[in-house]
């Protein structure tokens, strides 16, 4: 039994395209929106429709270890297209996620042995693509650079070490004009006017001096 019954009328048939459900126009009920999202769902049920049953509805989930959803202090209304899309609860995956303590370990066995100090997250909810705050024991904090350094530790690789001291660090023109015009003070005879970065080019290269 349909819970949208199709009922045509003879005189109609001919201006149809066939069984709704064939051709994929027919409107499901609300029983049935929700007996399709229960076999989609995991870990929870659905338990009925905030107010529309589209795709872009909000869903009454019950987590089968957390409870309602909408008891949580942000409360879970999943959309009808998320759970389609596989989405759970958020407790559930929050229990699933590593530990801060394990996560600072992996940290620091990552950068072992290299220049750098492990100073914390930015934000632990995100993980591992949370960014960390770094220092280097040669070049300071690294999130002070002018193009502030603030890897994720998805992006950290065993032996990584500072990004100034591997030689990958791209300074910014504030920061090489200031390492120029020190060196050309030491020299007495140039100052500095300025530096240029030809297009294209990592580094600046083109400099403009005038004889003191």
């Amino acid at each position: 039994m349909w819970g949208n019954p199709w009922l045509p009328k003879v005189k109609n048939l001919k201006r149809t395209s066939g069984c709704p459900k064939c051709v994929n126009k027919y409107e499901y009920s609300a029983s049935e929106k929700m007996a399709k999202l229960n076999n989609k769902a995991s870990g929870f049920r659905v338990s009925g429709f905030v107010d529309k049953h589209s795709n872009t509805g909000k869903c009454l989930v019950i987590c089968d270890k957390h409870g309602s959803g909408c008891s949580f202090t942000k409360p879970w209304r999943p959309s009808i297209s998320n759970i389609i899309k596989g989405s759970g609860c958020p407790k559930c995956a929050n229990d699933r996620a590593p530990k801060e303590s394990d996560l600072n370990n992996k940290v620091t066995r990552v950068i072992s042995g290299s220049s750098l100090t492990f100073l914390g997250f930015d934000d632990f909810s995100m993980g591992t693509l949370s960014k960390l705050s770094l220092s280097c024991n040669i070049h300071g904090h690294c999130e002070d650079w002018g193009n502030p350094w603030k890897p994720t530790l998805r992006h950290l690789k065993v032996g990584t070490t500072c990004l100034k001291y591997s030689g990958y660090y791209i300074e910014t023109k504030d920061e090489v004009f200031d390492k120029v015009k020190q060196y050309l003070s030491r020299t007495g005879t140039l100052k500095l006017v300025d530096i240029v970065k030809e297009k294209g080019a990592r580094h600046y290269e083109v400099l403009e001096c005038f004889g003191i």
